[in-house]
């Protein structure tokens, strides 16, 4: 987050950003396992601080989805969960 800061302070058109701790503790717990959610939660809160310091156009989305494993997560099979990938797009800037 730190870094995506510096490259907002620029001023650019456009900036590609990827938090990627949701995906190594999915791996290592599972996509519902609460140490999962907790990567969520954090994620979310920088997402917040993108949303109302960056006035332009937002696209979130995640690279794949995810499937539980006995213990642990897994992605990369032909299965609803693993293909499922939501966006939104919206404005971005706080616009009070």
């Amino acid at each position: 987050m730190d870094t995506l800061k510096e490259v907002m302070a620029k001023n650019l058109d456009y900036t590609f950003v990827h938090f990627h701790s949701i995906d190594e503790v999915g791996h290592d717990f599972g996509p519902m396992d609460s140490r999962t959610i907790e990567q969520i939660e954090i994620i979310d809160k920088y997402l917040d601080d993108i949303i109302n310091n960056f006035d332009g156009q937002i696209i979130i989305t995640s690279d794949h989805g995810m499937h539980q494993m006995t213990d642990s997560g897994d992605h990369g099979d032909f299965i609803f969960e693993d293909m499922f990938v939501p966006y939104m797009t919206i404005h971005g800037g706080n616009h009070e």
